[in-house]
């Protein structure tokens, strides 16, 4: 066996005396963006004399199954092409998705004052679906200067040696995590809400506008934020009927939330009129640009892009959630979800 490393006089007799998890939120959705905090603290003496921990032995802390001490949990903000554990990753930073509907803590809370001289520390917990298989107890493990290793199931580990008991550590099974499974909403829960925007001022051009159509998402009543949106494909045309001289169409495009560029589905045809802009960005919803027209016939576009667009969504809560946006038969510019 190796020989343990020489450890420096002053940082020799460095020893964790106390350490404490909290968990703020006890469930998370399995979408791999929301997170729950956790706030662990760690009280260090050297020499009998309670000290703070330096940077490197900050940098050493990791999140652990408190079942299974030596499986830690991996740190994205270290490597984000680490593998999961068992469908979970922890971070260093709030990504800013709201927490579980289902929990108290609806806000970015703070880390709460430290009543002793350890160190207080800020942790965060994702999940993705292969972490339905089972609640996660939380435990952490940190190394100091020193290269001991303690581990809040209750051991501790000198260089070069087998774990052995150590007390005033072990911070307990109860502080576990749930994953569950991301809400899908039906397609009832999502709104369009169509504005006016830039229209034709006499009678040649009264079908030439671009409108605003947002799309949003209430559930149970409760409106829920959209953080992003994409559209499969980019935007489709429709004609009101299959006259071949028809040239009044609608097409759309599409904006996320909060941006203005524009996206579109260059399969499109467009017309000669200017294509729509957004000179205001959108927040919390996705925006369809509704764009009539009077100057593309039918006739001259062999099989354009009619069929109804898939829209994805991620919400406020880091889920996934999907539905398709198509032109109501017989009608030249009502859009419908479905």
């Amino acid at each position: 066996m190796d020989h343990p490393p020489t450890i420096p006089q002053d940082i020799a007799d460095w020893v964790v005396k106390r350490t404490r998890v909290d968990v703020e939120q006890a469930v998370l959705y399995a979408n791999g963006r929301q997170q729950v905090k956790i706030i662990v603290y760690v009280e260090a003496e050297r020499d009998g004399v309670t000290v703070k921990l330096t940077q490197s032995e900050k940098d050493s802390i990791r999140l652990i199954d408190y079942r299974h001490g030596d499986e830690q949990i991996p740190l994205e903000d270290t490597d984000e092409s680490l593998a999961s554990y068992q469908g979970w990753s922890s971070q260093r930073n709030f990504r800013g998705y709201l927490y579980h509907p289902g929990t108290q803590t609806s806000e970015h809370s703070t880390t709460p004052t430290p009543d002793v001289g350890g160190d207080y520390l800020e942790f965060y917990l994702s999940a993705t679906p292969e972490a339905l298989s089972g609640r996660l107890t939380i435990g952490f493990v940190v190394t100091g200067d020193n290269k001991w290793t303690y581990r809040t199931d209750g051991w501790a580990i000198a260089p070069g040696k087998d774990p052995a008991p150590a007390t005033g550590i072990d911070t307990g099974d109860d502080k576990k995590v749930t994953a569950e499974r991301p809400p899908d909403y039906p397609a009832s829960d999502f709104r369009l809400e169509r504005r006016s925007g830039t229209h034709g001022g006499d009678a040649p051009s009264a079908g030439i506008f671009n409108d605003i159509v947002t799309v949003s998402i209430v559930h149970n009543g409760q409106p829920i934020g959209v953080r992003e949106m994409s559209c499969e494909p980019e935007g489709m045309i429709h004609w009101k009927d299959d006259d071949y001289d028809a040239q009044d169409p609608c097409y759309t495009c599409y904006a996320q939330p909060g941006e203005t560029k524009i996206h579109r589905n260059c399969e499109v045809p467009t017309g000669n009129q200017p294509l729509p802009k957004l000179d205001h960005p959108v927040e919390g919803k996705g925006v369809i640009l509704l764009c009539g027209r009077v100057d593309i016939r039918r006739g001259d576009h062999r099989d354009p892009p009619t069929a109804p667009i898939v829209v994805s969504l991620i919400d406020d809560y880091g889920s996934t959630q999907q539905c398709r946006l198509g032109f109501v038969h017989e009608e030249r510019d009502v859009l419908e979800v479905s």
